[in-house]
């Protein structure tokens, strides 16, 4: 909060809780400081073991020697059994399953899962927040608000909802991870690319992320990347792939000139590669 008095243009500060926002700093010195990203594909192509790669306590190989607790990552679990497949591999990660919460109370779960995810943060635990899925939030926002609204209110109304989310997530000073599935042709290389199609509900045509309305424009104008994820070789010994210009039926997105077509799906490495080709 900003007083003004005395002589004409004389300010007088006084305590605000916008004052550890206010400080005048060197982009320089930011990269990639708090980074917000998301990663977009059809089912089974990765993403979710992408995302976890972001922990500094991701191991080499997987899986792990030995059981081992992601604990500087927070996921909120929208999507039923999102973080299955992840005890095989000796990994641990702390969430909170919001997948069974009925649509009426999204919000007010969603809420729960912010005051604690900033009481994390501010103990130094938690440096990564992990949204999974945006799609699920979608139709869950939409289930909640169809018998309400005619189909034009129906998106302002939709849009509202978001953000609300999006505005909790952007106060969180941390590192903010989306996933959201996508309408899109599954990897041509995966050999069971036909029944991914299936399960998604993918026809060829299906191209954009699966998304209410314009609500997808929205979330890719707030990200510094956007990338999908796809698989590639035979079943049991898949390389999963990151495409930052986009791939697969998929636009991808990123502000960083020094990444290439292809990018393994390892984020801590691919931040790295950013932060290397900053001036210093």
């Amino acid at each position: 909060m900003v007083k003004i008095g005395g002589t004409v243009g004389e300010a007088i500060k006084s305590t605000s809780p916008i004052d550890q926002f206010l400080a005048v700093r060197e982009s320089k010195d930011t990269v990639l400081e708090r980074f917000r990203l998301m990663l977009v594909g059809p089912p089974k192509e990765g993403k979710t073991f992408c995302a976890a790669t972001a922990s500094d306590y991701f191991p080499e190989k997987l899986p792990a020697k030995e059981m081992t607790s992601l604990t500087d990552m927070f996921w909120c679990l929208l999507d039923t059994g999102g973080l299955d497949g992840f005890a095989e591999q000796n990994l641990s990660i702390p969430h909170m399953d919001l997948s069974n919460v009925p649509s009426l109370y999204i919000i007010q779960a969603m809420k729960a899962f912010h005051e604690e995810a900033a009481k994390r943060i501010e103990a130094g635990i938690t440096k990564t927040i992990v949204y999974d899925g945006l799609t699920v939030l979608d139709k869950l926002l939409l289930a909640r608000l169809m018998k309400d609204y005619e189909k034009w209110g129906l998106y302002q109304a939709l849009l509202a909802e978001h953000l609300k989310v999006f505005e909790m997530a952007r106060a969180l000073s941390c590192n903010v991870i989306f996933i959201a599935h996508g309408r899109a042709v599954a990897s041509p290389e995966s050999p069971d690319a036909s029944a991914k199609q299936v399960a998604a509900g993918i026809t060829p045509s299906m191209i954009e992320m699966d998304l209410s309305g314009q609500i997808a424009s929205f979330y890719r104008g707030s990200m510094s990347l956007i990338m999908p994820v796809a698989s590639r070789g035979t079943l049991g010994s898949e390389e999963y792939i990151l495409y930052p210009h986009g791939a697969k039926g998929f636009a991808g997105y990123t502000r960083f000139a020094n990444l290439e077509k292809e990018e393994p799906a390892h984020l801590g490495k691919l931040f790295k590669k950013i932060r290397a080709n900053q001036p210093h």
